[in-house]
């Protein structure tokens, strides 16, 4: 009985420690399931990010091609907007717009010259232009440049002399003194790169289109730089003035600075100097239908005269008669035919009125292509070519341009003025409710407007007191080949033909007071908003009977 209890003893010790084997034999096995199912999860998860890895850095290169196909087929359309030639002048007519008071417009819109429209019809054209800048017949600038318009450009190219005569006097004029100074400012230019690619157009809220992150100085006489780049601002480019020795530059300043504060902050580093933004003026006109094809001599009669004339604008390089002086101000050419349709005006009257070439005829050209925003003419270009014009002997200069106010513009042709030279400028074709047009605005300068035949106002002239004289600028054809011209930049050279004519027969008389003198009164008696002064005379009014 006793072994039965022993035996019954040891088998229960034998089972128990045979469960208690079991349980921690059971334990283990959990702990390495759980261990292995952990070891999974950390390389499930180590795969996961490298895989994530690899698809960001696919992503990447992926980005990086395209982006690099994107800037090839980028540059490769500004390679081929920088061959293509801007946009002609509108093809206008000689029709008019009676008005409520019972004046009439001329409408460049019919070519009949003899149909009428009623007022209401024509606010409704006028205002669509309203707020466009500009002396052909065109539209309002669109503000669609980008800074990639600028990159990759090499800043020798299209810039210097060019003399529409040959190629190798071009090369020839390329040597002189003034283009060697210019080269020599050219490299001493701090930071040019980046100030050329950081530079786009844009308009601020008045309508007034310039450069941005880019202000404009004009130092009486040579002065240090240093305080610019101190006060953050870099160099973009400067030049020396032929005539008076002041101080041309462009400077750039950061993308979180206002322009408004730009320019307040300049002006307190040199308190003496002409400082403003880099503002743009409009130099073509949109076509309507083809480009107005200019009718141009060959060359220049030998038979001169002994004024001096000066035509600022957009230039096509070789289509000028020999004998024009040529140089060119901008870097990005625009090719425009405008400057030659201006300048076939111009040479046309003084044909008609039987007066002699000028003795020398200058063209500057100061229009440069913007990538979506056509051909406009920065304030630095515009100043530069008027500087060079005055210190080459210019007595009439002609500027179918028309865009903002600009200190820089305002002292520069103040200056022109006093030293005895005749500007005169296009009102622009903004409407006659716009703002004013310069430097046309500039009492400095003469304003020009334009009228049909019959003395009606161009619809989409600019109205107010810059005008001063009153032109033909509608309708204008020169030979039955050429296309018809409308526009105030069309009027201009004609007063400027007139100018010339009374120039050269009494050089020394106040020609600004005979021009007055020789206008019909037109509109309200005396001087107007719509005609100025008057109606200077056709070419045919001044042969003798």
């Amino acid at each position: 009985m006793l072994r039965l209890s022993v035996s019954l003893t040891a088998l229960a010790l034998c089972l128990a420690f045979a469960g208690s084997a079991s349980a921690h034999g059971s334990d283990g096995a959990e702990r390495a399931d759980r261990g292995e199912r952990a070891d999974r999860a950390d390389r499930a998860e180590r795969e996961g990010r490298a895989e994530r890895d690899r698809s960001r850095d696919a992503d990447k290169v992926s980005r990086d091609i395209e982006r690099d196909a994107r800037k090839a087929s980028e540059r490769a359309v500004r390679d081929n907007d920088a061959g293509e030639s801007g946009s002609g002048s509108a093809g206008r007519s000689d029709n008019d717009l009676r008005t409520s008071d019972g004046s009439t417009e001329a409408d460049p819109d019919d070519a009949s010259g003899d149909d009428r429209r009623d007022d209401e019809s024509g606010d409704e054209q006028r205002d669509e232009r309203s707020d466009s800048s500009g002396s052909g017949s065109g539209d309002a600038l669109e503000d669609e440049s980008d800074s990639s318009d600028l990159e990759d450009f090499d800043e020798d190219d299209n810039s210097g002399d060019d003399n529409s005569g040959s190629d190798d006097d071009a090369d020839e004029d390329r040597k002189d003194e003034d283009d060697d100074n210019d080269d020599d400012d050219k490299d001493d230019d701090d930071g040019g790169d980046d100030g050329e690619k950081s530079a786009n157009l844009i308009s601020d809220d008045s309508g007034h289109v310039y450069r941005d992150r880019e202000v404009l100085i004009l130092l009486p006489e040579p002065d240090e730089l240093e305080r610019l780049s101190e006060a953050g601002f870099t160099v973009i480019e400067k030049r020396q003035l032929r005539r008076d020795g002041a101080q041309l530059i462009r400077v750039g300043f950061a993308a979180d600075v206002k322009a408004v504060d730009a320019v307040s902050q300049v002006r307190e580093l040199y308190p003496s100097a002409a400082i403003d933004l880099s503002h743009v003026y409009k130099a073509s006109a949109e076509a309507a239908g083809s480009a107005g094809k200019p009718m141009l001599p060959d060359k220049l009669d030998d038979r001169r005269s002994d004024v001096s004339i000066a035509v600022i604008d957009g230039f096509s390089a070789g289509s000028l008669p020999d004998g024009v002086e040529l140089k060119s101000f901008v870097k990005r050419r625009s090719d425009l035919p405008h400057g030659a349709q201006v300048m076939s005006v111009l040479l046309d009257d003084l044909k008609q009125m039987g007066e002699g070439h000028p003795k020398r005829l200058l063209a500057a050209d100061v229009a440069e292509h913007f990538k979506d925003s056509g051909a406009q003419a920065s304030a630095y270009n515009l100043v530069d070519a008027l500087d060079w014009a005055a210190a080459e002997g210019a007595d009439i200069i002609n500027i179918s341009l028309a865009g903002p106010p600009n200190q820089v513009l305002a002292a520069v042709v103040d200056g022109l003025h006093d030293e005895g030279i005749l500007m005169f400028a296009a009102v622009g074709n903004t409407g006659p409710a716009s703002r004013p047009g310069y430097p046309a605005a500039y009492g400095s300068v003469v304003g020009v407007t334009a009228v049909s035949s019959n003395g009606a106002p161009y619809m989409y002239a600019a109205r107010g007191e810059e005008v001063e004289l009153s032109a033909q600028g509608v309708g204008i054809r020169i030979s039955p080949d050429s296309d018809i011209l409308s526009g105030t930049s069309f009027a201009v050279p004609r007063v400027v033909a007139l100018a010339a004519w009374l120039m050269n027969g009494t050089p020394a008389n106040n020609h600004r007071e005979g021009l007055r003198t020789l206008a019909r009164d037109l509109g309200a008696p005396g001087r107007d908003n719509v005609y100025g002064y008057g109606l200077v005379p056709v070419p045919d009014e001044l042969k003798p009977d």
